[in-house]
């Protein structure tokens, strides 16, 4: 994790190595325990591997809008893993960061179809997380699309929100993959409480994602592809 850490302080030279480990959950999902390094080529086990079209159809298959997706691998991100939301049953909606994100990447927010979006991850492993409550994940999935894709919820992107990684947790741009999907169920849930008061400065990392709701809205995993 160190080269991840040592890009991580080009950006913020104040955080020390180990607050950073800290901030990431050293490096495993909060919830399962599992590395969220470890690609799939590295897992000690075979027994979980399909093959990677029976992989892909079955991803396209079983999530739904709403569901959240945290990504195993080393991304260049400045946080361990990466993180998406289904904006609609079809789509992923992302920010997949980049080389040179320390230095802050413009218009980096885009849409993929999830056959899309899996086929580029199918070497990593992809950790699909889901809240019980059906129709809010669909409205949190409506929020996400007008606020951070297209005012309207079309098909052509005219909200373009620029890479950082900070601290400012509810200012929406600049924006990061986890931040996005934290603001969406924050703000897309209405009056409800599903997220924890966290206050104005925070960094959530995909590590920290499941954690960061309240009890009775914890999304749960329903699989990894």
């Amino acid at each position: 994790m160190r080269p991840s850490y040592e890009q991580y302080k080009t950006s913020d030279p104040s955080t020390n190595y180990e607050e950073w480990l800290k901030l990431n959950n050293y490096g495993v999902m909060s919830d399962t325990k599992l590395p969220i390094l470890q690609t799939k080529a590295e897992t000690p086990s075979n027994n979980m591997l399909r093959s990677s079209q029976d992989n892909i159809n079955a991803f396209c298959r079983d999530t739904r809008a709403g569901d959240i997706l945290v990504v195993g691998g080393n991304f260049p991100t400045g946080v361990i893993g990466h993180a998406a939301i289904l904006n609609a049953d079809g789509y992923v909606l992302e920010m997949p960061g980049g080389n040179g994100w320390w230095n802050g990447l413009p218009d980096n927010n885009r849409q993929l179809t999830k056959r899309q979006w899996i086929t580029n991850h199918i070497k990593e492993w992809t950790s699909v997380y889901r809240i019980s409550n059906t129709n809010l994940a669909r409205q949190v999935a409506r929020y996400a699309d007008t606020h951070f894709y297209n005012t309207y919820g079309g098909a052509t992107k005219n909200i373009h929100l620029d890479y950082q990684l900070n601290s400012h947790i509810k200012q929406f741009n600049p924006n990061y993959c986890s931040k996005l999907i934290w603001q969406a169920y924050f703000y897309g849930s209405g009056n409800l409480p599903v997220i924890r008061a966290i206050g104005d400065r925070a960094v959530v990392p995909p590590t920290n994602l499941p954690t960061s709701f309240t009890w009775n809205y914890t999304p749960h995993s329903i699989g990894r592809y």
